[in-house]
């Protein structure tokens, strides 16, 4: 049985956006779950939209029932502590798989209860926003929020992208949940919009009067476009008007206006006031433009626009303003798009020069609909659960019942970065009990504490086949199973014979490359060795380009010297003698954050000619970037369109496969292995031909067929395909 628990701290007698997604998300997750309790802020005097899930048996509704001592005939609120205690007291009840909460501060609560944070899938709405203007109290707040929940939402690309960046804890556990349209509010017209002249252009606003929305100006529309010969009717849906600090007279002037133009049958403006949610999509119905338009102020509003999508799902034409993320949704060639800062006779005009264009738009308006309906809700929302280790994956049989011990696995490394995927994996499946033994070096650990881990443990894995697999060997218990990932360099090392005794009863590679090496090299018996390749979250990669992201190569990691950053400049220089848009972004560490290859004469002088090439180049120092390292490595390959590849040496080149991943063309210089992990499709051999590549895909346009095509080869690297050959390894 699946059990999951939502919580918003929101008012859900109050009909908005908040309490129509808390209704929407407990509808979702009844189609996923076995069961869903709704735990509500308070006892709502409006059922109203509760009553659309109240009739569905597996929802079960909690109300926090408890009269207010200062109001009598009201109820009180949960405070978000309040909230928490709760929630830690339904965890204790229903012992659920996932608690979805949404709200900032009921999140930070949440995160700060051990057994609520467990399963806790934090949504935070109301992201503070610029980072310039966000207290250290938010920051440590999101912070964490980020480090304790098992995973966090967040509504848009860019929303993620941000929150990402300010809160490193956050990245590669950051989902989207996007606005959910219901089913009602698909358009039910019987045909397209008819403009033949014959009909006046029936234009509709419905949202909040405030200043920001240019409702004020919007009014105005019908007699502009009448001015340029096309009849119209603007009708307005709403009566929540917003005060303006900066504006003192502005409700007053706004209502005098609406009531004014209400009452005067030739303005083409009819004010309908407030009505009900359902009544609204009736106006629609009938409407052939949706106006958004609002101020710049919104330009860079981290949220999408509910009432862009809900215009689009009836069947509108949304009017709203150009900006990156509308760009994205609609493509930036969509004719309704207005520039923030223009004035009404500006709309009106791109309205009458694009007349023809609607049919078009309107279909480009309802594609984008149908990404956020709740149907599709529920399909991306059972991915990630199941990719999570919430729920079993197809094809995996979930024992009952008799539910044999988990195996007590040890996972014991140096350094863990190839191993976020897997590592998460783990600790989701319910057959492995998980625990870790990190050392500080290849060969310095806390023997005492790796001598209680190697007693208790069933299997011992070792990332890295390094001093480490000897020192297990020795210190195991006679039948427990030890394991260990040889990458590559471990064949150089001394220790490489105590890797290759009997004592070790597996040796994981990440390539056919490697492991035919160190057959031959080591005289292995091939049955105790298998290859499994290095792992990446191919769904986290999947995030749209930035506009101009065909002219960004892009690196990861040039430390030590042999990943030849120098050849990436020859690149660059060569590129930008035939387009000067194109840009080189390094993302990682510095090389005096490792001392070691800064000490290395050789490495520091390399490095130091690498430097001064750029300083010394008019053309190179406008066009090298050095992005720092951070987790948010999604994010950063949204403006990559090519990812480089330059080494000498490498094993499984992990940058090149989250690249691919990210849908940018990888560049890889032709090496020892390449070809066996990536294909001779990808592997173009020296740096002249890595040029001649890069200017044949930009005069053929092909960087997002191209594109598209390596985000397809990547994903045999995802976990979900890779994690149960790992499972079956790490069995005894």
């Amino acid at each position: 049985m699946s059990t999951a628990v939502v919580y918003g701290d929101i008012n859900p007698g109050i009909i908005d956006g908040s309490s129509v997604w808390l209704v929407s998300i407990t509808e979702v997750l009844s189609g996923i779950f076995d069961d869903v309790y709704l735990q509500l802020k308070t006892k709502p005097v409006n059922r109203r939209l509760l009553s659309r899930i109240e009739s569905i048996p597996n929802i079960h509704v909690r109300e926090y029932a408890v009269v207010d001592v200062a109001d009598e005939s009201a109820y009180r609120e949960l405070s978000p502590p309040e909230a928490a205690k709760v929630l830690r007291d339904l965890v204790r009840e229903v012992n659920p798989d996932v608690v979805v909460v949404r709200g900032l501060a009921a999140c930070f609560e949440s995160a700060r209860v051990a057994e609520v944070s467990r399963v806790l899938w934090a949504y935070v709405t109301d992201l503070p926003y610029p980072v310039t203007k966000t207290s250290k109290v938010n920051l440590g707040r999101l912070r964490t929020i980020a480090q304790r929940a098992r995973r966090m939402f967040a509504q848009t690309e860019s929303t993620r992208s941000y929150l990402e960046q300010i809160i490193g804890q956050a990245a590669g556990k950051t989902l989207l949940m996007p606005p959910m349209i219901p089913p009602e509010a698909y358009a039910r017209r019987s045909e397209a919009p008819r403009l033949d002249g014959a009909t006046p252009l029936e234009a509709v606003y419905a949202g909040k009067l405030a200043k920001d929305w240019c409702v004020e100006e919007m009014l105005d529309l019908p007699a502009a476009l009448r001015a340029r010969n096309v009849d119209c009717r603007l009708t307005v849906l709403g009566d929540k008007f917003q005060r303006e600090k900066s504006d003192p007279d502005f409700v007053q002037r706004l209502r005098e206006k609406l009531e004014s133009l209400t009452n005067d049958p030739q303005s083409g403006v009819r004010w309908v006031g407030g009505v009900p949610r359902d009544e609204v999509f009736r106006y629609f119905e009938v409407a052939d433009v949706g106006v958004g338009w609002r101020t710049a102020a919104l330009n860079s509003s981290t949220e999408i626009s509910t009432k862009l999508l809900e215009y689009s799902a009836a069947g509108l034409i949304p009017i709203v303003n150009r900006t990156a993320d509308n760009c994205g949704y609609l493509g930036t060639d969509y004719p309704f798009f207005v520039d923030a800062d223009v004035d009404i006779e500006e709309i009106a005009q791109n309205i009458e020069d694009n007349l023809d264009k609607f049919e078009s738009a309107r279909r480009a308006a309802a594609q984008l609909a149908q990404r956020f309906s709740m149907e599709a809700a529920e399909t991306r929302l059972r991915r990630e659960f199941t990719r999570a280790g919430v729920l079993v994956p197809a094809g995996r049989v979930e024992v009952t019942g008799g539910e044999p011990e988990p195996v007590k696995l040890l996972v014991a490394s140096h350094d863990f970065k190839f191993m976020g995927e897997l590592m998460e994996s783990l600790r989701g499946d319910r057959r492995f009990e998980l625990k870790v033994d990190a050392w500080t070096s290849l060969r310095d650990h806390d023997e005492a504490r790796s001598e209680e881990l190697a007693q208790w443990a069933d299997v011992i894995f070792c990332e890295w086949a390094g001093p480490s697999v000897g020192w297990f060997a020795k210190h195991k218990r006679k039948h427990t199973r030890l394991v260990t990932r040889l990458h590559g360099f471990e064949l150089r090392g001394p220790w490489i014979r105590e890797v290759a005794g009997d004592a070790v009863d597996h040796i994981v590679f990440v390539s056919e490359f490697y492991q035919a090496k160190a057959v031959t090299t080591l005289g292995l018996d091939p049955g105790r060795t298998s290859v499994i390749t290095n792992v990446i979250d191919w769904i986290d990669f999947d995030r749209p380009k930035l506009a101009g992201a065909e002219f960004r190569l892009g690196m990861i990691g040039m430390v030590p010297f042999g990943k030849r950053p120098d050849r990436a400049l020859d690149v660059l220089e060569k590129l930008l003698e035939h387009d000067d848009r194109f840009s080189l972004h390094i993302k990682g560490q510095n090389p005096w954050n490792y001392p070691y290859h800064w000490k290395d004469p050789y490495q520091k002088q390399a490095y130091l000619e690498f430097y001064r090439r750029i300083a010394d180049s008019e053309v190179l120092s406008s066009r090298v970037a050095f992005d720092p390292f951070s987790p948010a490595v999604a994010s950063w390959f949204r403006k990559i369109g090519f990812i480089l590849s330059p080494s000498h040496n490498e094993t499984f080149h992990l940058a090149v496969a989250e690249g691919m991943a990210s849908r940018a063309v990888p560049m890889i210089w032709e090496r020892e292995g390449a070809v066996e992990i990536f294909s001779d499709a990808h592997v173009r051999g020296g740096t002249d031909q890595v040029i001649e590549a890069i200017l044949a895909i930009q005069r053929s346009g092909s960087v997002k067929d191209l594109g598209e095509r390596a985000r397809e080869y990547a994903a045999r690297w995802d976990q979900m395909k890779v994690y149960d050959q790992w499972a079956n390894v790490l069995t005894p």
